[in-house]
């Protein structure tokens, strides 16, 4: 019974219904007639990070991927770079006939900075940057030509924001390259006052220095053993003359020279 009361009440409104799905329809195709139409162009970029390890220019201005878009975009979206290309471009041209007002320098770029829209997405650790560049424009010519703008004017900036970081860093390692080579002639010139003042005991006169002592040592031994015979013979010489009173204990032919003038003058 409910259901019978809700249709009957539709079909006594139905013609205000119909009214109203007329009126919008209309009001619809009216509109998207007289709006001029709108292009939208876009296009995509792939940030890749700086190719230079972090152990080897750890004292070198470093910036993330996203924070270098961040910068690059408010130097593309600055006012000078706005009113230059849009009068490069003619982006505001008038249209032959078309009566559209003229704008003033503040309105070009707050229309442009509306228009321009630059978004980034990803850049985590497992994802890879990517940026969207894409323009409205009323034609698919100038909403193509305004967004290639857009992509040029970002990989110039990138290119001389790599090539700064990139010089800093060679000025960093020109640095360090300098400062090294100054300490290692500091460390050669010590090195060498090292060995001028240990030149004896150093491992490159070692095998030397140990010839020599070997030989000293021999000749050490050798004259030992020259002592050891001649305290020997002295001993004996002395118990000779203690018994027999001569210095002779030997047959006379084997008497030195001096021992036979000795035996003569006694």
């Amino acid at each position: 019974m409910d259901f019978r009361f809700y249709l009957s009440l539709f079909l006594r409104r139905l013609p205000y219904f119909l009214l109203f799905v007329v009126v919008g329809s209309v009001m619809g195709v009216t509109l998207a007639r007289l709006l001029p139409p709108v292009y939208l162009a876009e296009a995509r970029l792939v940030v890749e990070s700086e190719q230079i390890p972090d152990e080897l220019a750890a004292s070198t201005v470093r910036t993330q991927a996203t924070e270098q878009l961040q910068i690059i975009q408010q130097r593309i979206l600055t006012r000078d770079r706005l009113l230059e290309m849009a009068n490069r471009l003619q982006i505001y041209a008038a249209v032959p006939g078309t009566s559209t007002r003229r704008l003033d320098p503040d309105e070009i770029v707050e229309d442009l900075r509306e228009r321009i829209k630059i978004v980034t997405t990803g850049g985590g650790q497992a994802q890879a940057t990517l940026v969207s560049v894409s323009f409205e424009a009323p034609t698919a010519v100038m909403s193509a030509t305004v967004t290639n703008e857009v992509v040029t004017l970002i990989l110039q900036e990138n290119v001389a924001m790599r090539t700064t970081v990139a010089g800093q860093t060679l000025d960093f390692f020109m640095q360090e390259v300098a400062r090294l080579d100054q300490e290692l002639a500091s460390q050669g010139a010590e090195i060498l006052a090292f060995k001028t003042a240990n030149k004896d005991a150093l491992p490159e006169s070692l095998d030397f220095l140990r010839t020599q002592q070997a030989a000293a040592q021999e000749r050490l031994l050798q004259l030992d053993r020259e002592e050891a015979v001649l305290k020997d013979r002295r001993t004996r010489l002395v118990q000779i003359y203690e018994q027999t009173g001569q210095i002779e204990a030997g047959p006379a032919s084997t008497q030195t020279t001096e021992a036979k003038q000795l035996q003569a003058l006694r």
